[in-house]
């Protein structure tokens, strides 16, 4: 009983952690803070008129939200980031379950390994930088993110079953991120993994043109409607025709809008976003008695972000490689969210990484089951001095080691790779050495988020500490 509910115990234990660090000091600044300057004016109004000040910017819903959080608990800076925070603990609970969902038809693992290894994606995600930050501020990036999680996760659910409730779920979701924020849009190319099936013998088939296309219709109409009933109090007091001109201002600003900062670079804007997604500035920076200074940093945790290429990577070659549609669909979550970006012409502020970052736990999380569900020894006792690659799994561990006997081999005559060969198949065979790596891993994560924890909180620390941490970083302050 205790094993079975054990990983749901230590997803609590994941979550209040990520609640009480995200919580504490959440009414800090008490300011408005970054984009927060559209949103909590129109929070405040929204519920009062329909023609708030950020009418023409984005869709409504959000804003709803955030009005909701300052009308219940208050006008002031707790009230406009309340219900943010709440998403952003939701998001992480989602994430548990669309990770246990993509591991779960891995032919290498268990159920009991898959539900255990389903935490590491939120573990990893309640210690990144970025999803800490934008879950803290009063801005429509975290609902977006958390609603295409849960459609996201009712995709997959029913490319698997095929039960009607699930596409009925996927299109309401889908249709609350479109109300939040047009950039959903970019999320749309994954409903063409609704054209797939799985069997009752877990085989991937196509459906028909008639079944995908009442699909789509279906996800149309739902979406729609429920885009539709969050402008209801506006189409109340306006006409069909300015709805039409609205949205027509929506998409225009979306797209082409190139926003200078008044003739200079946005001190937000990050030149090589594309490139190395973790380079930014903080948006926010005050100073205390004019000694020590606070900032809410908008950055990711390097050991999360700076995997973004590799495991992208990785994952696209084990896709094609094993010929497994399943093995895609992450990955081409995260495409469709990061590259559109380079094509538009706007700058670039890295929180338009937030929706990405879950994903990109997801897809280090399923890479890492890979490695510890490998079954079988290395192969190292397999190597022959007179044969060195011949190797009965050929994975990228065993290309290194006969590299290393290679380079060896001509010096030390093979006698050290021979001792060291039966030492290191053990470890391997027992996956000792990879859980070991792991341990360390998830600890420097850990490590990072702590030694960042008050550039991302609000929190005063000196100057020189400040430096110190951000060494590697020397772009992040002015």
């Amino acid at each position: 009983m205790l094993k079975k509910y054990l990983p749901y115990f230590l997803l609590t234990i994941i979550v209040l952690t990520f609640s009480l660090t995200l919580l504490l000091n959440l009414q800090y600044p008490r300011e408005i803070c970054n984009d927060e300057f559209y949103y909590v004016p129109a929070g405040q109004t929204i519920w009062q008129t329909p023609n708030e000040p950020n009418l023409e910017h984005h869709p409504p819903l959000a804003k709803y939200l955030i009005g909701f959080g300052i009308m219940t608990v208050g006008n002031y800076s707790i009230g406009w980031r309340l219900i943010p925070a709440l998403f952003g603990i939701i998001g992480l609970i989602l994430v548990f379950f669309l990770t246990k969902e993509v591991l779960s038809l891995s032919a290498n693992g268990d159920r009991k390994v898959t539900i255990f290894f389903s935490l590491f994606a939120p573990f990893l995600l309640a210690f990144d930088f970025l999803y800490f930050t934008m879950s803290r501020q009063a801005m429509l990036d975290i609902f977006v993110t958390t609603f295409l999680i849960a459609t996201s996760l009712f995709i997959w659910k029913y490319i698997q079953t095929q039960r009607k409730i699930f596409i009925i779920l996927l299109a309401i979701f889908f249709g609350l991120a479109l109300a939040s924020k047009w950039t959903t849009i970019l999320f749309a190319p994954l409903f063409l993994f609704l054209t797939l099936k799985y069997t009752k013998t877990r085989k991937i088939q196509k459906k028909s043109f008639k079944i995908v296309m009442f699909e789509y219709l279906l996800i149309g109409l739902i979406g729609a409607t429920v885009y539709l009933c969050t402008y209801i109090p506006y189409l109340l007091k306006n006409n069909a025709g300015e709805f039409m001109i609205l949205q027509k201002d929506i998409l225009v600003r979306m797209l082409y809008t190139k926003e200078t900062n008044g003739g200079g670079t946005s001190p937000f804007n990050t030149i090589f976003w594309p490139f190395f997604p973790s380079n930014t500035l903080s948006c926010y920076f005050d100073y205390e008695d004019n000694v020590n200074p606070h900032s809410l940093s908008i950055i990711s945790n390097p050991l999360i972000i700076w995997f973004f290429w590799p495991v992208l990577i990785y994952s696209f070659y084990q896709a094609f490689k094993k010929k497994e549609i399943k093995r895609f669909f992450i990955p081409i979550i995260i495409i469709c969210l990061y590259l559109p970006w380079l094509a538009v012409e706007r700058e670039k502020y890295f929180y338009y990484m937030t929706p990405v970052i879950p994903f990109l736990c997801i897809l280090i999380a399923q890479m890492v089951f890979d490695f510890i569900t490998t079954k079988g020894k290395s192969g190292l006792n397999n190597i022959k001095p007179q044969n060195p690659i011949f190797l009965p799994n050929k994975d990228l561990l065993d290309k290194i080691i006969i590299f290393l006997y290679k380079l060896q081999e001509k010096t030390h005559k093979g006698k050290l790779f021979q001792k060291l060969s039966k030492k290191a198949d053990t470890l391997i065979a027992n996956k000792l050495l990879i859980y070991i790596l792991v341990i360390c891993y998830l600890l420097l994560v850990i490590l990072l988020f702590i030694l960042y924890y008050p550039l991302l909180n609000g929190l005063p620390v000196s100057e020189s500490y400040r430096n110190t941490v951000t060494f590697f970083w020397p772009f992040l302050f002015k």
